[in-house]
């Protein structure tokens, strides 16, 4: 007759495995997803204003869609996000390891930071030669 060969107690062979945690699973994880965002914000930012331009020069919607609420609101929220998102992704970059997104991070920051100086540097070009919009006089003698 075959000997059985003694098996320890603690064998576990038929059981579920549990996964085994690493230390910084956790923060690696939320700094891949704040790298995608980065990522995200960086790319949909310019593309909201191109679409604005692209959008009014093809006759798809109007000049207060296209002007107001793509090019003074929504173009200037995206590009807050994505260097608040930029600025994350630099500081996880540092801090978790190993050191990734530093890229991302760089990007994300400067391509909001030109943005919105090109921003501002318009405004105040064009802003400046209008006429407020009540100035306006029925007297064209005077």
């Amino acid at each position: 007759m075959a000997e059985k060969t003694p098996t320890p107690a603690n064998d576990h062979s038929d059981a579920i495995a549990t996964p085994i945690k690493e230390k910084g699973a956790k923060r690696r994880k939320l700094r891949r997803w704040i790298n995608r965002l980065s990522w995200a914000f960086l790319i949909l930012a310019p593309l909201v204003f191109l679409i604005a331009a692209v959008g009014y020069k093809l006759g798809l919607f109007g000049l207060g869609v296209s002007f107001g609420l793509l090019n003074l609101k929504v173009g200037p929220l995206l590009l807050l996000l994505s260097a608040l998102f930029g600025l994350l992704s630099l500081i996880f970059a540092v801090v978790v390891k190993p050191r990734k997104g530093l890229v991302v991070g760089v990007m994300a920051l400067l391509v909001p930071v030109f943005g919105l100086a090109k921003l501002k540097s318009v405004e105040k070009t064009v802003y400046v030669k209008l006429p407020f919009i009540h100035d306006v006089t029925t007297d064209t003698q005077n």
